[in-house]
């Protein structure tokens, strides 16, 4: 999967999501220390894991459709999970 990007992994330090590629780590975001509670630790560790969330739900929504028929209920579900691919991309309409 081409990505648009920083690709993964991201890590998580102190107030801070950084990228690991390259020499210079670069920062992704940066917590607020108005937020240093452990709803603000969650969040960040989800923003981390999204890259990789992202791989994961192309891959597995492209098994899906390759290996079910439409009818199949885990279909519905592929293609929701394809919208939101879409809308993260920026190619929702």
């Amino acid at each position: 999967m081409t990505t648009q990007h920083t690709p993964a992994p991201w890590t998580v330090s102190d107030n801070a999501i950084y990228g690991s590629s390259g020499l210079i780590k670069p920062l992704i975001a940066y917590l607020d220390d108005r937020f240093a509670d452990e709803e603000a630790a969650n969040n960040a560790r989800l923003i981390a894991a999204a890259p990789e969330l992202m791989a994961c739900l192309v891959e597995l929504s492209n098994y899906v459709f390759d290996e079910y028929t439409a009818s199949h209920p885990l279909c519905e579900r592929a293609a929701e999970a394809r919208e939101l691919i879409k809308r993260v991309k920026g190619e929702a309409k």
